[in-house]
C-alpha cells in the first residue's frame, strides 16, 4: 500500500501488478482468496476499485462513497466483498463481478472496522457512535446492536471476527469480546495500555502487578495518567486509580512498606 493511490504485488520479490485508480491515500486492500483472483482497493476520496488479474490492472470502480472508505474486505468464501465508510454506510458487492448487492446505513458515526463471520452469512461492523453491529450480510438487516460506552475514548475503531467472538479494539485502548449467539450478554472487557508504561510495581500481598502509563485519544489532545491492575494468572487487566486520578502522565510508582501504591505524574501531583 502507498500514500498516492497506488499498490504495488510482488510475489518474491518481483512485481506482479502495478495498480492504480485512486486520486488520495488508500486505506484498506482485500484480496480475493480463491479464483477468479481479484482486489478490491477502498481509498479516502471514496471510491471502491476493482482489480482483475494477475498482472492486476484497474477494472472499475464498484462504489463511490461520500466519505473515506475505511475498510474493504473479502468474504472467507470469496463470494462477496464489503466496503464501509465514514459516510456511515456500508456495502456489499458480488465478489467476481463487482455489481452491488445491498447497501445501507447502519450506524450514526462513521464505521471503521467491518469483519465478516467464519460462514460467511454476517458481517460484524465498529463505529465511532460507540457501538458494534451485527448484520445480515444479504440483506443488512440488523441483527444485534451492542453499545460500548457513552465516552470519546468509547468509539470503534476496528474489529475481528474469531473463534471464540467478535473482538472490537476502542480508541482508549480497550478490548471487548461479544458473543455472537448471545449479544445481549455483558461483553467481556480486556484494559491494556495505549502508550509506553513508564513504571510498574508488584503488590505482593494481593498478588497484583500494577502499571502506570498516561493515555491520549488523539495527537492534539492532553494525555492523562492511567494505572492498571494485572491479574498475572490471568494476564488480564482492571482499571486501577486511587484518591484522585492524575491529570498527565505517569512516571514513577513505588510501594511503601506499609502497603501503599504511591504514584507521581507530571502533573506535580502525588496521589496514593
Amino acid at each position: 500500500r502507498e500514500a498516492k493511490g497506488k499498490v504495488v504485488m510482488w510475489d518474491s520479490g518481483n512485481s506482479v501488478g502495478d495498480i492504480s485508480g485512486h486520486t488520495k491515500k488508500i486505506n484498506s486492500v482485500a484480496f480475493k482468496p480463491n479464483r477468479p483472483f481479484r482486489i478490491v482497493t477502498g481509498g479516502e476520496e471514496g471510491n471502491v476499485n476493482i482489480h482483475h488479474g494477475p498482472p492486476f490492472k484497474f477494472a472499475g470502480r464498484l462504489r463511490e462513497h461520500t466519505r473515506f472508505v475505511n475498510v474493504v474486505r473479502y468474504s472467507p468464501d470469496g463470494a462477496r466483498v464489503l466496503s464501509a465508510s465514514s459516510d456511515m454506510s456500508l456495502a456489499v458487492y458480488d465478489g467476481n463481478d463487482g455489481y452491488e448487492a445491498a447497501s445501507k446505513k447502519l450506524h450514526q458515526g462513521s464505521i471503521f472496522g467491518a469483519a465478516w463471520s467464519p460462514d460467511s452469512a454476517r458481517i460484524a461492523t465498529a463505529s465511532a457512535d460507540k457501538t458494534v453491529g451485527i448484520f445480515d450480510a444479504a440483506t443488512l438487516d440488523e441483527v444485534a446492536a451492542v453499545s460500548l460506552g457513552t465516552r470519546v475514548e468509547d468509539m470503534q475503531v476496528g474489529c475481528i471476527w474469531m473463534a471464540e467472538g467478535i473482538v472490537s479494539y476502542s480508541l482508549g485502548g480497550a478490548l471487548s469480546i461479544v458473543d455472537p449467539a448471545n449479544p445481549s450478554a455483558p461483553p467481556r472487557v480486556q484494559v491494556g495500555h495505549n502508550r509506553p508504561i513508564a513504571s510498574g510495581v508488584y503488590a505482593p500481598s494481593v498478588g497484583r502487578y500494577i502499571t502506570g502509563s498516561f493515555a491520549s485519544i488523539s495527537d492534539s489532545a492532553a494525555p492523562r495518567g492511567v494505572m492498571r491492575s494485572w491479574d498475572l494468572g490471568e494476564g488480564v487487566a482492571a482499571p486501577f486509580a486511587g484518591e484522585a486520578e492524575h491529570s498527565s502522565r505517569i512516571v514513577k510508582m513505588v510501594l511503601t512498606a506499609a502497603g501503599s501504591l504511591v504514584s507521581v505524574g507530571l502533573d506535580d501531583d502525588g496521589a496514593r
